[in-house]
């Protein structure tokens, strides 16, 4: 059985919640768990947040503004693969993606035209997880 967190359980990798509102009591605690379960739902969150908050950032800031962000955050090496994650997910809510491994977002993402029919087929399923699709 995986770590229980006020009100909220996770017994299988299929029990994501769908509800916004639970994945964001779910966000607030996986911080703590030790789980290497929690860790996975976390790091896929926040590289879908960071991406789309990047691609925001360089729609909305001049182009000196951008590249001055991003020398401030060190993400000049980075800029390319979370715009292209941003531009591959960015239709997803990120709490619908938070079963899927970061490495296969990137592998995705960065390969758009080979698996743009995986995304596809990603946007009708109901819940997204790792067993459900393969790359």
């Amino acid at each position: 059985m995986f770590t229980q967190t006020q009100n909220f359980s996770i017994n299988s990798l299929d029990e994501l919640p769908i509800s916004p509102s639970q994945f964001n009591d779910f966000m607030n605690d996986a911080d703590s768990m030790l789980h290497p379960i929690g860790a996975l739902y976390t790091s896929t969150v926040r590289i879908l947040r960071h991406a789309s908050w990047l691609a925001e950032q360089k729609a909305k800031l001049t182009k000196q503004e951008y590249k001055e962000l991003l020398r401030k955050y060190n993400w000049e090496g980075e800029k390319k693969a979370h715009l292209k994650i941003d531009e591959a997910f960015g239709t997803f809510a990120p709490y619908q993606l938070a079963q899927i491994e970061p490495r296969t977002l990137f592998v995705i993402a960065l390969n758009l035209k080979k698996y743009q029919s995986v995304i596809t087929q990603m946007q009708t399923l109901p819940i997204i997880t790792l067993t459900r699709f393969v790359v």
